[in-house]
């Protein structure tokens, strides 16, 4: 009977141990997840203008349909559609090929493998800065070092047009080599069965 104590004393204390660990985890969870996110859903349903404001009105789906008519949004809503649309076509392109070039049997694959890597390792704000920098500085450059009028006269992040295409370069080079890992060990599992 004291071992069946002991047993329940220490399932207790694992329970006890696993709340103990759990909870401070799930409260912050819930305080920078959870709750802003039922806050934010409840303001989209009211008039609230700013944080000073004491007073809100119900609107129901207002916000919601005003912000559906508006052309701005519209507009961002198909940019943001092409941009994942045409990135998801091209990362999986760039990493499929990448992935079939260091699976085939060229010297220094494991090197390529970690270059192809290594873009993914990089925060956003080195990367915005590194891909600035291609952009503005080194492309002009280049255009000027081939001959490319258009590389010279298009600035591609200050351009409407040319910016999504610059989004989805600088998207692309940051994500294929963590795709074509993917892809590498799907590959492997292939020659498994």
């Amino acid at each position: 009977m004291s071992k069946n104590k002991k047993a329940l004393s220490r399932d207790d204390r694992a329970k006890r141990n696993f709340y103990r660990l759990v909870l401070p985890a799930f409260i912050i969870f819930a305080l920078v997840i959870i709750v802003p996110f039922f806050l934010g859903f409840y303001y989209s349903l009211t008039d609230w203008k700013s944080v000073t404001q004491t007073n809100l009105q119900f609107v129901g789906l207002k916000n919601f349909t005003e912000s559906l008519a508006d052309t701005r949004f519209q507009y961002s809503l198909m940019i943001t559609v092409i941009f994942a649309l045409f990135n998801v076509v091209v990362v999986n392109i760039v990493s499929f090929s990448l992935a079939l070039l260091v699976s085939s049997k060229i010297k220094l694959k494991d090197i390529f493998r970690a270059g192809f890597f290594i873009p993914n390792l990089i925060g956003g704000l080195v990367l915005g800065y590194i891909w600035q920098f291609i952009y503005n500085s080194v492309f002009p450059a280049l255009g000027q070092l081939i001959g490319s009028q258009f590389l010279i006269d298009n600035l591609f992040l200050g351009d409407v047009k040319l910016a999504v295409t610059a989004l989805i370069i600088t998207n692309t080079w940051q994500y294929a080599g963590y795709i074509m890992m993917i892809y590498l060990q799907l590959y492997k599992m292939y020659l498994q069965v």
